[in-house]
């Protein structure tokens, strides 16, 4: 008779568990159903918006990736206008001009590129790469060519911040 009791007292104790839990998921259920209809809210202000200047979200969404491509393009576009700036401070550095940065001239061409707005330099991962690579004016153009790459590696000397650009905006 107690084994049947303690089961019992069991299965009312799980019955009280599953009830409170069920509670906590109804209360949350109700709470994604407001946030769902808040959303669908908002979407049907945005279409009423958008349907009194004749347009619809589709044109809209369509009109914003039409920007963002615009945006990349011109990212893009910066990016290089650095590169090309950079390998022209590189020449402009190899005072001897025997295609060579010379352990005088690396301080003067990182005063140049430290100038550079919106252009970040890893100092002391470029003397490394530099030195590894013979001080070539060819391995720092090697280089700058990792700055076009949208993800930086392991061998990033350059990155560009496109909001901090003044002069090559």
């Amino acid at each position: 008779m107690d084994s049947l009791r303690e089961a019992l007292n069991e299965i009312r104790q799980e019955v009280n568990r599953m009830m409170t839990e069920n509670d906590k998921l109804t209360h949350e259920n109700n709470k994604l159903e407001a946030e769902a209809n808040r959303v669908k809210d908002m979407e049907n202000r945005l279409n009423g918006i958008l349907s009194s200047q004749r347009k619809d979200v589709a044109a809209f969404v369509s009109k914003v990736k039409e920007n963002q491509a615009v945006l990349d393009e011109i990212k893009g576009c910066m990016k290089a206008q650095v590169s090309q700036d950079i390998v022209t401070v590189l020449m402009n550095a190899d005072r001897d001009e025997d295609c060579i940065i010379d352990p005088e001239e690396v301080k003067g061409l990182l005063f140049r590129l430290r100038a550079f707005d919106g252009l970040d330099v890893n100092e002391e991962h470029f003397r490394s790469l530099l030195e590894k690579k013979g001080n070539s004016i060819s391995a720092v153009v090697g280089l700058v060519t990792d700055l076009l790459d949208d993800e930086p590696n392991d061998d990033t000397v350059f990155t560009v911040d496109p909001k901090r650009m003044a002069r090559h905006a």
